[in-house]
Order: structure tokens, then C-alpha cells, then sequence
């Protein structure tokens, strides 16, 4: 085994350090934290962007693995040559990421032969997202009948894609990749100028209907009481969330307060709070993720109220935009509670005003998966991460093509030519249960793994939980691992080697491990945890030890 040191990337869009999982995981393996910076990611691996250091040397991973290829394992270096095909990550999202896709490998060539500087590698980039904590993001097309929805009750929506797309998707009875194409490629091409018109009486109009179904909230009623005292009840009318949006559990308006806020996360309460008593905490494990949180304006989405005269006004200027008057009929006679994407458009629009990729938002899925449950994205598919905390494997790339929510480049025909335009819901993988072969306990539940297997070669996630005291054996892996301890502590011993003795490699066969410790497995290594009982001079339990592992897909090796 090989401890390695990894890098963090600063980038707006990341969390304060003291509510940034990235930042607190960095510190614990070894690096200087600047509390002055937002922390957005952690990278674990060799890709020359933020490239892995063996703590031992300072040399870097990538440089000790094409001294020892052997440690990769032959199938993988027969594939994929003298490097490690998966890039690891931890994020901490605060505000949203751009609307973006991932090349597949042809376009990834081409573009980092045209344009080097923007496309630094020719990869392509597959990958997974795992939610840490409630995680909220824009996923794919979402499904016809959605969108249609969408644009018979979002007139600025109507107006930004013209008479012409709207209509054509709007006849459709099923999905048409050309009709979609035509109609979100003429949406992000829009003028800057006809966007912020656009979106500015998008967010008025949402305004005045989320400050109207507020006001119906607060309906008070009189009730007497002693001394002819009258009380002020609140009531809130509740409705259900649309079937799309991914939801297992309602909560309050204090339920909602984002996490960020709190500094924690109901899926890392253990370690991000290392003082808690353990007793108390909430460990990694299957049993106890807890749903997805929703606000409570979300939760109650319902149908909308009668439009204002400003934007009934705005749809007669705009004759030639608007297909057919039913639309403004059926608005008026719907309620004006807000659906979860109009909550969305209002907060993307505070922290991108006016910006295009704010009405692309209509066109895909809203996504919100609870702790332990993962997503995972191919090459040429729309997306965008809102907010949360999540661990990502991805094949080794930094290639992005943007189309909105960035002040970066946009490279927006680019991306509307190269997207694949399936649509409809995503896969919510929720991890294969695997119980581990244990020692020195007699529960039967001592360890256990949770496998995230997406459909790529380059990689897929495990997730293992050993219980305080007990000791758990893994499978013999034919690849190269990377390991990242999340909370609790213990030790890993290498049982074998791989293809040369752990001596001329300068590798450990025993490590004692912690919150933070993040370690290269070469292929072939057998390895055992032993997770510690007790914790400091007080004999406190201790909390479960949990490891996130990157590892090739077993697939791969079939």
C-alpha cells in the first residue's frame, strides 16, 4: 500500500472551508488550508491538472506507477497503458456548476488537437456521481411530456425557442431527437439581449407568484380563548411534487435550510464534526441514508394562478411567438404555487443573472438523490451540479464543453451538435449489498460493501463499512485501487503484493488509517481492515470505519 497526498481545486463555485467537506478531508490528509478560498474539489489520481504525491517521497503517483507498471495489473496495462484510467474526486457544490457535457473520445480528439489550451487532454470522460449528502443536479433531457409541460405554462420559455420549435415539439406524440435538437440549440443561441428580457419577466413573474401563494399560506383563522384572547394559526397547503422529481421523503421549511449553512451533512455527520460523540453520529451505511430533503415550496408545488396583466400584455406584443392563445387559458386557471424548476430558476438567477442556461433548466431533468444513491452520466449528456457534497469517478479527463452558468468560455454550437439528445429519467444506481468476510466477531453484520457499477470500463465505486472492533477481508482486485477513508479508524494490512514484493516497490503492509487517509492499492493486493473499538482517553465507541474505493469495473475484466 501507498500513501499518497492529493491536490484541491479552488474553484467559485465551491463551499467556505469550514462548510466544505473537500476542505476538511484535505486538511486531514496533510495539506495547508487557506480559509480565504472556497473549496470545490479533491482529486485523487495522476491526471497532470492536480496530480497525486506519494507522501513518503513527494514524487508523483504518476511517476512511481510508470516506474512499477506492473502495479497496475496486465489487463489494465495492455488497455490502457502505463496510467491509471479513473480520476477520483470529492466536490463540495455550493452554487451551480455550468451546463455542460463531457466528449466521447473522437470529439475529445479533435478538439484538444484544434484547441489545446481549452481542451487540455484527448479523453473522453464518462462519470459517476455519489451523493454524501442530500445533492441536487441537472440530468439529461428529461422526458417528453415534461418538457412539453413546460412550455404550455412558461411563456418566456415559448419566446425564447420561437413559433416555429415550439410547435414542432409540441405536435410530437413521441420523442424525436432532430425536433429537440432544432428547439434547445435555437434556446441557447438566443441573443443575450432577448435572454435578459427573457429571464428578467421569467423572475418577476415567478416573484409575484411565489410572494402570492406565500400570502394563501398564511390564511389565519380565530379560535376564542381565556379571556376572549384570539390565537393566529398558520396553515399550509400542501400538494405533491411532480412524479419526475426524484423525492423519498417530505420535510418542513426548517428541514430545508441548506446544509451548507449548518456546516454538515446527514450522510458525513460523523466526520464532519469529529468531536461528536459517536454514539450520537450518523455513519456511512446503507440503513441509515436518509431520504432526500425538498424545501417545503417544492414539496408543495402545485398548479398555477391566472397571469398578470404585464404578461398577458407581453404575449399579445408577441403574437408571432405565441403558438396558440389556449396556452394564457390554461394559465389563467391554474393556481400559483411554485413547481420545484420555477424555485430553481429563481435561485440560479441570483447567482447568474440573466443567464441562458437559467430557461435550459426547463429542459431537463431535476434530479435530487439522497445520501448513497448515484447517478451516472455517458459522454455527449447534458448536465449540471446544483449543490451538495458527493464523491465522482470519472475516466482520467478534465474536458468540459460549456453552454451556461459560467462566466467561462461557452463553446455553445459545440455543445448543442455533439449531445446525444436521448431523453427521459435517469438511472439512480443505489449500490449492490455485498457482505464481507469478517474475523474476531460474532455479528454477523460486521462489514459489508456497497458497489456503484456504471456501464464504462474505466471504473466504478465501493463503498465498505466495518463495524467498531471487527475486522473484514475484500475481494482480490485484478486492478488498481485508490482508497479514501471518510470517518472512523483503524488499520489495512496488504496480505500479498502484486506482481514485484512490497519491499522494492517502498510499499506498506500495514497502515494504520483515519478520516483522511487516502492510499494507491496496486492490482492484486489482498487487503483486510480492522476498524478501532475505542476512540481517546474517554474509551468513547468509536465510529464505524468507512472507505470510499475507486476501482476499474469488474466488467472490464470479464
Amino acid at each position: 500500500m501507498l500513501p499518497i497526498q492529493c491536490s484541491v481545486q479552488n474553484y467559485d463555485w465551491g463551499k467556505e472551508a469550514q462548510f466544505s467537506e473537500v476542505a476538511k478531508i484535505a486538511r486531514a490528509n496533510g495539506l495547508e488550508i487557506d480559509e480565504t478560498k472556497p473549496f470545490a474539489e479533491l482529486w485523487m489520481g495522476t491526471h497532470p491538472k492536480g496530480p497525486s504525491v506519494v507522501t513518503s517521497t513527494g514524487s508523483s503517483l504518476q511517476s512511481w506507477i510508470l516506474e512499477y507498471p506492473e502495479s497496475l495489473g496486465a489487463a489494465v496495462r495492455h488497455r490502457f497503458g502505463a496510467q491509471l484510467p479513473f480520476l477520483f474526486k470529492m466536490l463540495s457544490v455550493k452554487k451551480a456548476l455550468s451546463i455542460q457535457s463531457h466528449p466521447d473520445k473522437q470529439l475529445a480528439e479533435a478538439l484538444h488537437q484544434n484547441n489545446p489550451e481549452m481542451y487540455a487532454d484527448d479523453n473522453h470522460k464518462p462519470e459517476m456521481a455519489l451523493a454524501i449528502s442530500d445533492f441536487e443536479a441537472l440530468c439529461g433531457f428529461a422526458p417528453l411530456q415534461e418538457i412539453q409541460e413546460s412550455l404550455r405554462s412558461v411563456p418566456e420559455l415559448r419566446m425564447g425557442l420561437g413559433d416555429k420549435s415550439t410547435e414542432a415539439l409540441l405536435s410530437l406524440t413521441k420523442p424525436s431527437k432532430e425536433v429537440l435538437k432544432c428547439a434547445f440549440a435555437a434556446l441557447m443561441s438566443c441573443s443575450p439581449v432577448k435572454v435578459d428580457s427573457l429571464v428578467r419577466t421569467l423572475v418577476a413573474r415567478l416573484q409575484r407568484m411565489k410572494a402570492g401563494a406565500e400570502a394563501k399560506r398564511d390564511v389565519t383563522s380565530e379560535a376564542s380563548g381565556r379571556g376572549g384572547q384570539y390565537k393566529r394559526v398558520r396553515r399550509t397547503v400542501s400538494a405533491p411534487a411532480p412524479q419526475h422529481l426524484h423525492q423519498t421523503k417530505p420535510v418542513t421549511h426548517k428541514d430545508a435550510e441548506s446544509t451548507e449553512e449548518r456546516g454538515e451533512s446527514s450522510f458525513c455527520s460523523t466526520f464532519t464534526n469529529p468531536d461528536a460523540k459517536a454514539s450520537k453520529a450518523v455513519q456511512f451505511d446503507k440503513s441509515v441514508f436518509e431520504p432526500t430533503s425538498l424545501s417545503a415550496d417544492e414539496k408543495e408545488a402545485s398548479h398555477r394562478s391566472s397571469h398578470t396583466a404585464e404578461v398577458e400584455k407581453e404575449e399579445a406584443d408577441s403574437a408571432d411567438d405565441t403558438p396558440t392563445s389556449s396556452f394564457s387559458r390554461l394559465e389563467r386557471q391554474q393556481s400559483s404555487e411554485l413547481t420545484p424548476k420555477e424555485l430553481l430558476v429563481l435561485r440560479l438567477n441570483q447567482q447568474f443573472p440573466s443567464d441562458v442556461g437559467i430557461l435550459s433548466a426547463f429542459f431537463l431533468n431535476l434530479v435530487k438523490l439522497a445520501p448513497g444513491e448515484a447517478i451516472y452520466l455517458a459522454a455527449n449528456e447534458p448536465h449540471a451540479y446544483l449543490q451538495g457534497e458527493l464523491v465522482e469517478c470519472m475516466a482520467t479527463s478534465d474536458n468540459v464543453i460549456r453552454a451556461g452558468l459560467t462566466p467561462k468560455f461557452k463553446h455553445t454550437e459545440v455543445l448543442c451538435e455533439s449531445l446525444s439528445y436521448e431523453q427521459g429519467s435517469p438511472h439512480i444506481l443505489k449500490g449492490s449489498r455485498q457482505q464481507l468476510p469478517y474475523l474476531n466477531s460474532a455479528s454477523p453484520s460486521g462489514a459489508h460493501m456497497l458497489t456503484y457499477r456504471p456501464p464504462f470500463d474505466e471504473f466504478e465505486v465501493q463503498c465498505v463499512q466495518v463495524l467498531p472492533g471487527c475486522s473484514a477481508s475484500l475481494p482480490v482486485n485484478p486492478g488498481p485501487l485508490i482508497m479514501l477513508v471518510l470517518s472512523g479508524s483503524g488499520s489495512a494490512e496488504a496480505q500479498e503484493g502484486a506482481e514485484s514484493s512490497s519491499k522494492t516497490q517502498g510499499l506498506d503492509n500495514r497502515l494504520d488509517i483515519q478520516r483522511g487517509s487516502i492510499i494507491f492499492v496496486p492490482a492484486l493486493t489482498k487487503l483486510s481492515f480492522k476498524a478501532s473499538s475505542i476512540v481517546g482517553e474517554c474509551s468513547t465507541v468509536a465510529p464505524k470505519l468507512s472507505v470510499c474505493i475507486s476501482a476499474v469495473n469488474a466488467s472490464f475484466f470479464e
